[in-house]
């Protein structure tokens, strides 16, 4: 015999909303991971890219008698370098492809006028994602710093740069 009534039972429907849940709360952990861990390799990446451009001008300047020119830089948002300046301008070019806010960047020179070290975060003040070139950060929470904390840290030689792990 057929029942007049078509539809789910209320339990049916209590059963699949709690299945529903426990899905949602095993996936949205992992999830964020993966957003975490996309935000630390864009900032890599775009530390990178800072350090590829900063080198390449400096290695211009070196080979124009320039030497002097090469200089460590505190964290400066993108927009505001000068493009008068080499350094500032390469490093501006090579990261202004981020769009009009594309963050702040800072970098360190050795005794030799080799840029040993670049450092990009999209915001400043604030705890944020640092990406750093060369010893990208690997580990997203060893990643969150303020921009410029390991630059200006008492460990940072010539010699070894300070690791973001």
């Amino acid at each position: 015999m057929r029942s007049k009534y078509k539809g789910f039972t209320l339990i049916e429907l209590v059963v699949v909303i709690a299945i529903i849940g426990i899905l949602a709360a095993i996936l949205v952990p992992s999830i964020m991971g993966y957003v975490r861990k996309t935000k630390v390799r864009a900032a890599n990446m775009n530390a990178k890219n800072a350090f590829t451009a900063l080198n390449n001008a400096a290695t211009d300047l070196a080979c124009e008698g320039k030497i002097s020119n090469i200089v460590k830089h505190s964290p400066i948002a993108v927009t505001a370098l000068n493009e008068n300046d080499d350094l500032e301008s390469a490093c501006k070019l090579a990261l202004d492809n981020n769009g009009i806010h594309s963050g702040f960047v800072c970098w360190d020179v050795s005794a030799e006028k080799k840029i040993i070290c670049a450092q990009w975060a999209s915001s400043i003040g604030a705890i944020d994602y640092v990406g750093q070139y060369p010893n990208p950060a690997d580990d997203a929470d060893m990643a969150l710093t303020t921009l410029g904390n390991l630059i200006n840290s008492s460990k940072w030689t010539d010699e070894t740069r300070p690791d973001l792990t």
